[in-house]
């Protein structure tokens, strides 16, 4: 959002009651006159809270408390009209605004946390390989078709079916393929096969560090517990190579 005196609301035409002056008082930092003039040229009442629980400013906190402030002005008879971005829109459309704004917060977070992931793998990667000249992992360049590929194979009720999910990097010993999801590594067995049934894919979440589990993998082959909502835990084994 551009400008701060692009969003916000305006009040009905007329001079502003004192409840209504002293309640916009209370939720902007606004002063009595400086509200006082804006609702009596028409321009919009700005400057609601738009910061997070960290002090970060949010769009979507800023939304919210446009709404809140709406609201409370129904409450004193007043139908204050919604502006964002300088457009002033249906007020009844703002709560699909803010559905927007935040699937779009949570799209650049998600994103943000991917990179970090494929930053802290291809370094990861790129150390052990020239620790073992035989490394098993790699960062393949068909890591969108890998996640393509996980999609496929999920059967409805699978425990990543709906997931967000960005294929890191591919074992060159079997078909294990790292992923993340914004939050979690998971380790995925692809079978290169649409007609799959539960628990299959096979999968397990990594914890720890994400450097020693590719380590541990290459020197001894992957031993995990594969969680799922149907059969509870299975083990799969990758056979460790024989260098």
């Amino acid at each position: 959002m551009p400008k701060e005196t692009e969003t916000g609301l305006i009040l009905p035409a007329g001079s502003p009651s004192t409840k209504a002056i002293m309640l916009l008082r209370k939720l902007t930092p606004l002063s009595i006159a400086e509200i006082r003039q804006r609702a009596v040229k028409r321009r919009p009442i700005t400057r609601f809270n738009d910061q997070d629980e960290y002090g970060i400013r949010d769009d979507e906190v800023l939304l919210r408390s446009i709404r809140h402030a709406r609201k409370e002005l129904l409450s004193l008879g007043i139908d204050a009209r919604v502006v964002i971005d300088g457009r002033e829109e249906d007020a009844g459309h703002l709560d699909n605004v803010i559905h927007s704004t935040r699937e779009t917060a949570e799209q650049l977070a998600w994103e943000d946390e991917v990179g970090f992931a494929q930053d802290e793998i291809e370094c990861a990667i790129a150390e052990l390989a020239e620790e073992f000249v035989d490394f098993c992992w790699w960062v393949p360049d068909d890591l969108y078709e890998l996640g393509e590929e996980l999609r496929r194979e999920l059967p409805s009720g699978h425990p990543l079916d709906g997931r967000d999910l960005a294929a890191l990097a591919r074992s060159g010993r079997c078909d294990d393929v790292l992923f993340h999801d914004g939050q979690d590594y998971i380790l995925a067995h692809l079978t290169w096969s649409a007609h799959n049934d539960l628990p299959f894919p096979l999968f397990e979440i990594v914890g720890g560090d994400v450097s020693q589990f590719l380590r541990d993998d290459y020197l001894e082959g992957t031993a995990y517990s594969i969680r799922s909502a149907a059969s509870g835990s299975m083990r799969y084994r990758c056979q460790a190579s024989s260098s």
